[in-house]
């Protein structure tokens, strides 16, 4: 990453965190979309990190989840399904504990399950849980497998309010990463849960001012 887009970035980041604290409106609204589907189409999910694997030295962090599909409408009456559904991952990743760094991509696959949990507000509310995300492939090393754990409930909630002929989604997951290095034989668990944050496709520039301002406001709301 260039100086100069390291500074944007920063600059970014410190709007961002004065906006947040000072309780600037729109800056706190969710993302907007044209319909209701999810995961959204042109959404992304941001995990900022560390995911962190202490006991081999790996570290992941700033990774960006999308290119989802397909799509699904959500279910209503107090309903559940469950979405199976593609998309990517990209990331940095460390196998030094952090001093030198790469970047990754892999395919993930995913399986999610949404409850309508009725309306709160203006606002329709779905509980979430993430029952598998799979990620293989890619830049991938032979043998090397990512998952959500089979054992540990990785939950979220999502809210989708009508808003301006489209939709505003809040919406995030707390996963629980596995690694495994030889196919799948055994697995290593990650340190803690990772947070995964819904926003809209934005530039490059803003990715780390959007997934602060999420965090801060959900902090707030707490």
């Amino acid at each position: 990453m260039s100086i100069r887009v390291r500074l944007v970035v920063c600059a970014s980041f410190l709007v961002a965190m004065g906006l947040v604290l000072s309780g600037g409106g729109r800056a706190l609204a969710a993302p907007w979309f044209p319909d209701s589907n999810l995961p959204p189409a042109t959404g992304q999910y941001l995990i900022p990190g560390p995911i962190m694997y202490p006991a081999v030295g790996v570290i992941a962090k700033d990774a960006v989840c999308d290119a989802f599909s397909p799509t699904f409408p959500p279910p209503g009456g107090g309903a559940s399904q469950v979405n199976a559904f593609n998309g990517m991952l990209r990331e940095w990743v460390s196998i030094d504990f952090g001093a030198t760094w790469f970047p990754l991509t892999a395919s993930v696959q995913y399986q999610v399950r949404i409850t309508d949990a009725g309306p709160v507000g203006l606002a329709n509310v779905y509980n979430t849980e993430m029952l598998a995300m799979d990620l293989s492939g890619g830049t991938l090393p032979p043998g090397v497998l990512v998952r959500e754990s089979p054992t540990l409930a990785s939950t979220g909630r999502t809210l989708i309010t009508p808003d301006s002929g489209g939709y505003r989604i809040d919406s995030f997951f707390d996963v629980f990463f596995e690694l495994t290095f030889d196919g799948g034989q055994t697995w290593i668990p990650a340190q803690q849960s990772s947070q995964m944050f819904l926003v809209p496709e934005p530039s490059a520039c803003s990715l780390l001012a959007l997934a602060v301002a999420s965090l801060l406001a959900r902090r707030r709301q707490r």
